[in-house]
């Protein structure tokens, strides 16, 4: 209507108001760009697979303009909790593949949205269900790669440690499923280990690793048929110990484990991994794949092929206190075995290793005296060998300087055993003659062995010095003593030594011939 005089005039209609015709339309606000490329990544259909297009527009979207990332990342997680609390897990696969290709792209940035990245992981990672615990892995391996520094992130990240121990460790019926998961859960805490700034630390949470990885490097499921996109480029197939299987990615996570390892915490390392050898009983399970060592040796020579040099003294150190401190003569020899795979690496100080090692050789002798089992005697021989192996294994590992030195406590060793043991039984019992005559044979044969470890020593040596000229020629005597003798396992003894007396003087005395029983006695050359 007309407006009457004196009346303020109506306002005018605001523009777009009313059409042609006079017929009124809805004014649509433009939709911002980062809404409109997100919600272009979730097909309309719920069960269609994201479509990489979508994606890559996204991508370009954020790489032009970084300011939006932050928001952009929030709506994403925003989107994504809405599928999820729908059940809709297709799409939340979708959200994750499209989080994926943002951290790739925009790695430089991953600080401006890690607090959504971490939430929706943490998501994923408790929601049960195998096939998004499975992305959330993926996609937290691809941001342990892309991601430079880990301070930041450190304490967003630490909680996932046992959500992948978890998973490593499942025991789900179906076999399939179960070894998915396993791999799953240790590429999560290769990837973890992976974003250790310095080291790792072995608090009680970390300290659940190493039971779940022993107990992967043990896994004897039947490998399954798995996708090659759920490893990491740097995995060979045909590796001897694939990693395209349970085993041989627990096999790669102790090497990062090993790896991360600080000089600092080392000895801790160690003591954990004997402390769950020996609790879970696996230090003697035997297996064709490690190359004849049992599981133990096996585990120690992985971490010592992972150390630093100067990180294997700990290790030896650390490996004779523990054999000091066990009584089963069986895992003692074991022990010693894992000492001279650990020994091929590097060795720094001699005396420490070769006053265990008699310690133990003197032992092993008094408990074989004690026992009437013969199966025990035998395991305590078995002993005898490994710590005359290990002995041979320094001398071809060490220098002269070295050698010298340990030659040095083995001569004073024989000896005191000579001295504690050398009198007259003439006067004493029959009773007393016989247990006499066991006990020298018994100390006749502990003396054979230092012989061994001492020629052992000379042999390995580019030069006798003149001073040990005199100790050779007393080897030689005993020999020749040993040859002789009615008692024929003390002849086979002599017979052995003989061998390694020849080894020593054959390149400096131009000994060549064949030790004979009755050749000349105590002569320097005879023979």
């Amino acid at each position: 209507p007309r407006s009457s005089p004196g009346s303020p005039p109506s306002p005018p209609s605001p523009a777009g108001a009313r059409g042609m015709g006079g017929c009124s339309s809805k004014v649509k606000r433009p939709r911002t760009g980062y809404k409109r490329f997100v919600k272009a990544t979730f097909p309309k259909n719920h069960s269609d697979p994201v479509v990489a297009t979508d994606v890559t527009k996204l991508c370009l979207y954020i790489k032009l303009n970084p300011d939006r990332l932050p928001n952009t990342a929030k709506y994403l997680e925003k989107r994504i909790n809405q599928h999820y609390n729908k059940r809709r897990y297709n799409q939340v696969i979708n959200g994750a593949y499209t989080f994926n290709a943002m951290v790739v792209s925009a790695h430089d940035d991953l600080a401006m949205f890690t607090s959504n990245l971490t939430s929706f992981m943490n998501l994923l990672l408790a929601s049960g269900q195998p096939q998004l615990m499975l992305a959330a892995v993926e996609l937290f391996v691809t941001f342990s790669d892309m991601c430079d520094d880990a301070s930041p992130v450190q304490g967003d990240v630490d909680n996932f440690l046992a959500d992948f121990v978890k998973m490593a460790t499942n025991t789900v019926s179906d076999e399939h499923v179960k070894q998915n998961q396993r791999m799953s859960g240790l590429r999560g805490m290769r990837a973890y280990f992976n974003l250790m700034d310095d080291s790792i630390r072995w608090t009680d949470k970390s300290s659940r690793v190493m039971p779940a990885i022993f107990e992967n490097m043990l896994y004897d499921g039947k490998p399954e048929p798995v996708d090659a996109n759920l490893l990491r480029d740097s995995d060979d197939p045909d590796d001897g110990e694939s990693s395209w299987t349970v085993r041989g990615l627990a096999h790669e996570a102790l090497k990062d484990v090993a790896n991360r390892t600080s000089t600092a915490n080392v000895e801790q390392f160690i003591s954990l991994t004997l402390e769950q050898l020996e609790k879970n009983k696996q230090w003697m399970i035997e297996d064709r794949m490690w190359r004849g060592m049992r599981f133990g040796t096996h585990v120690l020579d992985t971490i010592a092929s992972q150390l630093k040099p100067q990180n294997l003294q700990i290790v030896i150190d650390r490996l004779l206190t523990y054999l000091d401190t066990r009584e089963d003569a069986k895992l003692k020899r074991e022990v010693i075995v894992a000492v001279v795979v650990v020994l091929r690496g590097s060795i720094l100080s001699i005396h420490s290793v070769m006053r265990a090692l008699l310690h133990q050789l003197d032992q092993s002798f008094a408990r074989a005296r004690a026992t009437r089992n013969a199966k025990e005697r035998q395991t305590f021989e078995q002993l005898q060998v490994a710590i005359v192996d290990c002995v041979d294994t320094i001398a071809k590992k060490v220098k002269q300087r070295q050698q010298l030195e340990a030659l040095r406590q083995l001569v004073d060793a024989y000896t005191d055993d000579v001295d504690a043991y050398d009198h007259d039984p003439d006067e004493d019992s029959p009773k007393e003659r016989k247990r006499y005559r066991e006990r020298r044979n018994e100390r006749d044969h502990y003396r054979a062995l230092l012989l061994r470890c001492m020629l052992s020593m000379l042999a390995a040596m580019d030069e006798v010095p003149r001073e040990f000229d005199a100790l050779i020629d007393g080897c030689l005597a005993c020999v020749m003593r040993a040859v002789e003798s009615d008692n024929a396992s003390v002849r086979q003894r002599g017979v052995l030594l003989a061998s390694h007396v020849l080894a020593v003087q054959a390149p400096y005395r131009g000994v060549g011939g064949p030790v004979t029983p009755r050749g000349g006695g105590g002569g320097g050359g005879a023979g």
